[in-house]
């Protein structure tokens, strides 16, 4: 599978935290923090990785139209 966060920029703290908790997931994730910083980017490149990947059929409905990676566009 390709790398779900290889084009963030910076996060590397919670990217790695992110990538740790893909196979035991938590109940419940809170993005916090400036305006335009990658929040929703990065919440939706967690929601794609728990559901099987960028290029999964029920990723794909988590942002109809949306462009979720550099090899899949949905």
């Amino acid at each position: 599978m390709t790398d779900l966060f290889a084009d963030v920029i910076g996060h590397g703290g919670v990217v790695e935290l992110l990538r740790s908790e893909l196979d035991r997931p938590a109940q419940a994730y809170l993005f916090v923090g400036p305006q335009s910083v990658g929040k929703e980017f990065v919440a939706l490149r967690f929601a794609a990785g728990l559901l099987g990947g960028v290029g999964d059929e029920r990723a794909r409905r988590l942002a109809p139209g949306r462009w979720l990676g550099p090899v899949d566009r949905l």
